[in-house]
């Protein structure tokens, strides 16, 4: 498929650039004036999965799977590879891959076991299994460090730079602990405990000052939402107060998170504390298991959504606008926020 993208001058001003980026953008032509990015998580490999089509339809340029790409569960990696290979070999999502360029992190899941981190025994032949399930080449950043994160820029049209960056916040998490005798599972703040690892702030850190006009960071658990007892950036809260800090400072404005995991949708909308910038993040999840929970979330804007769903991000040139999306099956809208 090839589009073309026309840069307004309202949208150039948008799409400000920060210092000089050294690597070589991937280089992407796009037509039709929309630029269009779904994403989603958690994907059970064993059960129906009904929104490929409704996803196919939207005509992606791009795919992005946020974790629990696969319900793995287990350190024996040729049951990992037999799961990921039912995955792939769904129909609907070999025909997706097909025409849209595909991305994606893991969450707990397929990372090898449940609200895990660094403890787990298995996750250097989990990263293998991963890296085989993406078709990474051997010469990707991937290959070059301990963990999956890795970022990737597109050039679109000679005009616009587009980063995508990937984090892994599963290989180098510190432990978290659940209340004492806790019977909803409350996770207690690690208040010096890290949830990227030292390598991972550094690389991130470089990310933020590059040569870029828009960024989306992919982060397979929620980054603002802090009220619901479960997995979040807030049990780290000392490392949440660093991403935001490095927003802030770099790249204030130019950011968009999505994040998976937690079985429902819903979009979160945060003023960074120094500037008042505020960051969204539209959380994507679940693709084919619907949610339960009712959760207070006081950064929501609009509704939580316990079905089944799937995010879109729709660059409008002609529109001058940036729309986040949450749909379900038949393309239904269930939330928007236009940027």
């Amino acid at each position: 498929m090839k589009y073309l993208i026309y840069i307004t001058p309202l949208l150039l001003l948008l799409f400000a650039g920060c210092t000089q980026k050294e690597a070589t953008p991937h280089e992407l032509t796009v037509e039709n004036n929309q630029f269009r990015i779904a994403f989603g998580s958690c994907n059970r490999q064993d059960l129906e999965q009904p929104l490929w089509d409704d996803i196919i339809a939207e005509n992606p340029h791009f795919w992005i799977y946020l974790g629990d790409n696969i319900y793995g569960d287990t350190e024996d990696m040729a049951v990992m590879r037999e799961k990921y290979d039912q995955a792939k070999s769904n129909p609907g999502y070999a025909e997706l891959i097909r025409n849209a360029i595909v991305l994606g992190t893991w969450d707990d899941h397929d990372f090898g076991v449940n609200d895990g981190g660094k403890e787990y025994a298995m996750k250097r032949e989990s990263k293998a299994e991963f890296i085989r399930f993406f078709d990474f080449p051997e010469d990707h950043e991937i290959h070059n460090h301990e963990g999956v994160y890795y970022s990737e820029d597109y050039l679109i049209n000679d005009q616009m730079k587009l980063k995508i960056i990937m984090l892994d916040t599963r290989y180098f998490r510190d432990p978290i602990e659940k209340g004492p005798g806790d019977p909803f599972m409350v996770y207690l703040p690690n208040e010096t405990g890290t949830l990227l690892g030292q390598a991972q702030w550094t690389w991130l850190e470089q990310e933020l000052q590059d040569d870029f006009n828009f960024a989306i960071i992919g982060s397979s658990i929620q980054v603002i939402a802090e009220e619901h007892a479960w997995e979040k950036w807030a049990n780290f809260p000392n490392e949440r107060a660093k991403l935001y800090n490095l927003i802030e400072e770099y790249s204030p404005g130019k950011v968009l998170v999505i994040s998976g995991d937690r079985h429902h949708g819903e979009i979160s909308k945060k003023a960074l504390p120094g500037s008042g910038t505020k960051l969204i993040d539209v959380t994507s999840s679940s693709l084919n298991r619907k949610g339960g929970l009712t959760e207070s979330n006081k950064y929501r804007v609009g509704e939580q959504f316990g079905i089944i769903n799937y995010g879109l991000i729709t660059i409008d040139l002609g529109q001058n606008r940036i729309r986040s999306e949450l749909k379900t099956e038949g393309q239904e809208v269930l939330s928007t926020y236009d940027l």
